[in-house]
């Protein structure tokens, strides 16, 4: 490989990061998908979109109580960084060579296509990196509340 198209270990650290961090959002969501409908995730093979909107589809026909309503928003967003992740680990990488007009000579950026969005370039640095990583754990935050709360609601509603 040419020295341009290297990647410094902080940001190879940081893009392990954003990776691990959509791994454990992605098994999250298995594990509340398969509390709303009783599936074991070690075998169940659909996409983790298909188990959300199936999730938030049979959400629909449970009563009304502050469990479904976590679970609903929680899955909700969860399903929106999810998306976001998609776009990121899909990207392309680009290289920019020549004298940029910060004085450096190589720069190095993910382009980015979303489904229904416009291509946009985000930087392979650690802040931009560590940008994705923190919004899939933010997106995690309060699962093991919400799966609590779905088996309360399952159990009593």
């Amino acid at each position: 490989m040419e020295a341009s198209d290297d990647l410094p270990v902080d940001v190879l650290a940081a893009l392990g990061r954003v990776t691990w961090n959509a791994i454990v959002l992605e098994d999250s969501v298995g594990w509340l998908c398969s509390s709303i409908q009783p599936v074991d995730p070690q075998t169940d093979n659909r996409v983790i979109t298909k188990k959300i909107d199936e999730a938030l589809g049979a959400l629909k026909d449970w009563p009304d109580s502050p469990g479904r309503d976590q679970a609903r928003a929680w899955l909700q967003r969860a399903r929106q960084v999810l998306d976001a992740r998609n776009v990121l680990l899909h990207a392309r990488p680009v290289v920019w060579v020549g004298q940029m007009p910060d004085g450096v000579s190589v720069r190095q950026m993910l382009g980015e296509k979303p489904r229904n969005g416009r291509y946009s370039e985000r930087p392979m640095n650690v802040e931009a990196l560590s940008e994705v990583a923190d919004l899939l754990a933010g997106a995690k935050a309060g699962w093991r509340e919400v799966l609590l709360a779905v088996a309360e609601t399952r159990n009593h509603g």
